[in-house]
């Protein structure tokens, strides 16, 4: 009896274990035009391009490509958010360009599968990101 117990119990951690990571979840996009508060956006990118990496390391394409293109959307929300720490304001149009651009190149290189520009632009995007992060 003990044995049937603990064969129970043991196949239920192991089905428990083996169950997928949660999806990240990506702070949405305000509707009608409002202004995204900084920190949101930032998270927003954070979060994308954290997704898109992971898309890559699996070899989902077109995943990379769509986390892209938000992350695209998201990096012409930047200069416009709200609540911008006085630290950044003076460079946060040349960083979010720079993003923007390094965004843009991500999706041409998934497009292409191309594995070395993509790992190279996913690693300054991430470093981007964290230079724009609010203090």
């Amino acid at each position: 009896m003990n044995r049937v117990v603990l064969a129970g119990l043991f196949a239920a951690l192991l089905a428990g274990c083996q169950a997928g990571p949660e999806p990240l979840k990506i702070p949405p996009v305000p509707a009608d035009g409002q202004a995204i508060v900084y920190a949101d956006a930032i998270q927003r990118a954070r979060t994308l391009a954290t997704s898109a990496t992971e898309a890559f390391y699996v070899d989902r394409w077109p995943e990379v490509e769509a986390a892209a293109a938000s992350l695209e959307e998201t990096a012409n929300l930047i200069p416009k958010s709200s609540a911008v720490p006085m630290s950044l304001k003076g460079s946060l149009s040349g960083q979010s360009s720079a993003l923007l651009t390094d965004v843009q190149t991500l999706r041409e290189s998934a497009k292409k599968r191309d594995e070395d520009k993509t790992n190279e632009v996913l690693q300054r995007i991430h470093f981007r990101v964290r230079k724009m992060r609010p203090e």
